[in-house]
């Protein structure tokens, strides 16, 4: 089996300028995952502070909840120190279930301190699809796995 198969991408948020307002990955439904490891990729950003977190949501994503409980990841500012960086957070839907156990939704955030920022961009993987292959979870917007 390929690696592909094993952790199809759930989530996404695309390439773009983060800064003082909080920019969110797309919702990931954990009912259909065992777990998900979110990655954020940081490129040239301005010596600003970074918090990446997970929060449960609607389905939707309206109505996010407080961060769970350890899933928040805070960078200090540096000026070149967290250019070119990546930084992972892991959930699994036992860890969501016991944080907040009548959501089954969560949605992936990034911030910085100041309002300058820098490109930033996260994807979401499924470490365990509970129906059939993991391709078959894969986010509308993967157009080709080879």
């Amino acid at each position: 089996m390929q690696a592909y198969a094993q952790m199809p991408v759930v989530g996404a948020l695309n390439s773009i300028v983060v800064k003082n307002a909080e920019a969110f990955s797309t919702v990931v439904n954990m009912g259909v995952h065992e777990s998900v490891a979110a990655t954020l990729i940081v490129g040239d950003v301005a010596s600003e502070g970074i918090t990446f977190r997970c929060v449960a949501c609607d389905s939707n994503g309206a109505n996010p909840t407080a961060t769970i409980t350890g899933k928040t990841i805070a960078v200090t500012a540096h000026a070149s120190n967290n250019d070119s960086t990546q930084y992972v957070i892991n959930l699994s839907a036992a860890q969501l279930a016991a944080a907040q156990p009548t959501k089954q939704y969560v949605k992936f955030g990034v911030v910085t301190d100041n309002v300058v920022g820098g490109p930033m961009s996260i994807v979401v993987q499924s470490a365990g699809s509970r129906y059939g292959a993991g391709s078959s979870a894969d986010a509308a917007t993967v157009i080709t796995v080879v």
